[in-house]
């Protein structure tokens, strides 16, 4: 009986949605929030099988929310919902690690099954002209290949959870020295935040381990 997460901003919306989700996968439970701060108590309280995320929640920024999910979430698949029919917003939620986008438009069984794909350990993303995925893969690896080697141990160390002075111990670099790291390897990578960064990286370096 899979437990789903329904995080969205519109009451009639979210309730249409739990209901789409109780008829589609016997025996599913669903709990609805509102914003980020419901999502974040949500996922302290209890334990997901997928989370239904809107990608537009008041206060939050582009793919802030999806990138703390995927920081506290080990494994646990979160689906993109939007209004939002922009390549580029789908090419980011793939970066981001989601897996899969719906628009909200969708009929009920497409989402339906989308869901259940999900469950089941597969993905559900648009249809999209062949080839632009290896597109994006390549765009992706074209941004880590553009960082230096000393760069490139610093976000590997960034994933580890260390603070700059320890990356600074582990470099035997200056403080100031990571500092300018971390903001190269923002600008690099096209984040806005060192856990966007990592979110990014991990999805696109498969563990690759620079030399440090």
């Amino acid at each position: 009986m899979p437990n789903i997460l329904v995080v969205d901003d519109h009451p009639l919306f979210r309730k249409a949605l739990v209901s789409v989700l109780t008829r589609a996968v016997r025996g599913t439970r669903c709990r609805e929030v509102q914003d980020v701060d419901g999502l974040m108590e949500a996922i302290r309280a209890q334990e997901f099988d997928l989370v239904l995320l809107d990608l537009f929640l008041p206060g939050v920024q582009g793919f802030a929310c999806m990138a703390a999910l995927r920081a506290r979430l080990d494994g646990v698949p979160v689906v993109i919902i939007s209004g939002s029919r922009d390549p580029e917003v789908v090419q980011q939620a793939r970066l981001f690690g989601a897996a899969g986008f719906l628009h909200k438009s969708l009929p009920e069984e497409r989402i339906a099954e989308a869901v259940r794909t999900v469950i089941a350990g597969g993905t559900c993303f648009p249809d999209e002209p062949r080839g632009e995925r290896s597109a994006i893969d390549e765009d992706g690896e074209g941004r880590l290949a553009s960082l230096t080697r000393r760069q490139a141990a610093t976000l590997q160390l960034l994933g580890r959870g260390l603070s700059n002075k320890e990356i600074a111990r582990a470099l035997n670099v200056s403080h100031e020295t990571v500092k300018a790291h971390i903001s190269a390897i923002l600008r690099k990578l096209q984040v806005g935040s060192r856990t966007e960064a990592v979110v990014v990286a991990h999805h696109l370096m498969d563990e690759r381990q620079p030399d440090v």
